[in-house]
């Protein structure tokens, strides 16, 4: 079979734009707010930001450093195994499995935003009570065919952009699509702050009250911390993959770390003023976006507008994320089959449509495990959180030790462009192959009360 070339990204803004549009999405944007209200407020987004700042900027740079090294998908890499240990193809399967049990429900959840975008042009929030929003989320989420419609409209437009190639669709549309992101945010916020709720809103965010924490609390932060930032997916090895040998890892690394925790804190100060305004308690859960705030932007000026360019919002930054998530399965498809990127872009599409049915389905008549949360004490989405969690956390571990203990460290300081250890390079290493294992051990012992 003929091998096809790899191919790389155009600019430095393309890869910051694509890196930067994966990490923020619904993790950001959907998770991150009503986390933070079920768990402490200004409290569990600081821990969040310790973990993004302290243990994901590491490991982003180390997948990064680590898909440049080998310019293959995320499987062929860890198929290895007599450089990196004959453990190495589980690391490959974990990267599929996590993608994949994320790919099911992110695919349905953004599904949800394309709805709630089209209720908003349509105007269905006028005159609503939160309880008749309550009702219309709960008939929504009930209705499996209508789930099922939105995540095969998200999917599609997911495909088609993958389909186009690295270049022309991952590098292009990340660049659109994230610099309306980023002014939509910016928009959102300077409004919030004329709220009457936002230094309330300030207060909560910014003055933490760690008593609140528990143990579910401290595990969720760095399950959050990693998912939002794209990595144990094998997302940032895949993007990775792509880099030329030019390419300053680091300078990329520390640019998108700062945008994620700025866009987190930003897109905070954006949806509290408006709960606290209204007098909501931010504890909603998951309902918060697609409850809360559809209640709220009714009650302000232009509300038909605000409520669009919010669902826009959501749009956006699942869509940049989601592209990224399915590229890992792209890419491996491509390596290890040696499929064109249509094929692999069509397959990769029908896979995460199967994973999402049970998610669409689940609060329908058609549920396929009816006695779910019955029997786990959790419903679907969140037994899945908690095992993508521990995925991330087994992936990170990988990295961890693939590049503190099996890589050359001259193979390391050649793709950093760098000729000799400084002492950016030994902090880094040093929180490689000490620090960041020592923390998951550590969060992990905790969560299983061993502590």
């Amino acid at each position: 079979m003929q091998t096809l070339k790899r191919e790389h990204w155009h600019s430095r803004l393309g890869i910051i734009f694509a890196t930067s549009g994966s990490a923020i999405g619904l993790g950001t944007l959907w998770k991150l707010p009503y986390m933070i209200g079920q768990n402490g407020g200004g409290a569990f987004i600081a821990l969040f930001l310790i973990f993004t700042l302290l243990l994901g900027f590491p490991l982003f740079v180390g997948e990064l450093l680590l898909g440049k090294i080998n310019q293959k998908s995320v499987v062929s890499i860890f198929s290895n195994t007599k450089d990196y240990g004959d453990f190495a193809p589980i690391l490959g399967l974990v990267s599929i499995v996590a993608t994949l049990l994320i790919a099911g429900w992110y695919g349905v959840v953004s599904g949800w935003g394309i709805n709630y975008f089209v209720m908003s042009i349509a105007d269905a929030f006028h005159n609503k009570s939160p309880q008749e929003l309550s009702d219309i989320f709960l008939l929504f989420r009930s209705s499996g065919s209508l789930n099922i419609v939105w995540q095969i409209v998200f999917i599609i437009c997911t495909c088609f952009i993958l389909a186009k190639g690295l270049n022309q669709g991952i590098e292009k549309y990340s660049k659109i699509f994230f610099s309306l992101l980023f002014i939509l945010v910016i928009l959102l916020f300077l409004f919030s702050s004329s709220l009457k709720g936002f230094p309330q809103a300030l207060d909560y965010i910014l003055s933490p009250k760690f008593e609140q924490l528990n143990r579910e609390a401290i595990l969720s932060a760095l399950g959050l911390s990693l998912f939002t930032l794209s990595l144990g997916q094998g997302i940032m090895v895949t993007y990775g993959s792509y880099l030329s040998a030019s390419e300053n890892i680091f300078k990329t690394a520390l640019i998108v770390s700062v945008s994620v925790v700025l866009i987190s804190v930003l897109i905070s100060l954006m949806i509290f003023p408006m709960i606290f305004t209204f007098g909501f308690e931010p504890q909603v859960g998951e309902s918060l976006l697609f409850i809360t705030l559809p209640y709220v932007t009714e009650q302000l000026p232009a509300s038909m507008a605000l409520a669009s360019l919010f669902f826009i919002l959501l749009i956006f930054a699942a869509l940049t994320s989601y592209i990224g998530q399915l590229e890992v399965l792209v890419a491996a498809l491509i390596d290890v089959f040696k499929l064109n990127r249509l094929k692999a872009s069509f397959i990769t599409g029908i896979v995460c449509f199967v994973m999402g049915i049970p998610v669409a389905l689940m609060m329908s008549e058609y549920n396929p495990y009816p006695n779910f949360q019955t029997i786990f004490n959790k419903d679907f989405l969140e037994v899945s959180d908690v095992i993508i969690t521990w995925l991330l956390i087994i992936f990170s571990f990988g990295i961890c030790y693939i590049l503190g203990y099996k890589v050359k460290k001259d193979i390391i300081l050649t793709n950093l462009n760098i000729k000799s250890a400084n002492l950016l390079i030994n902090c880094w290493y040093f929180l490689i192959r000490y620090l960041i294992p020592l923390c998951l051990i550590f969060i992990s012992a905790v969560r299983f009360n061993l502590i």
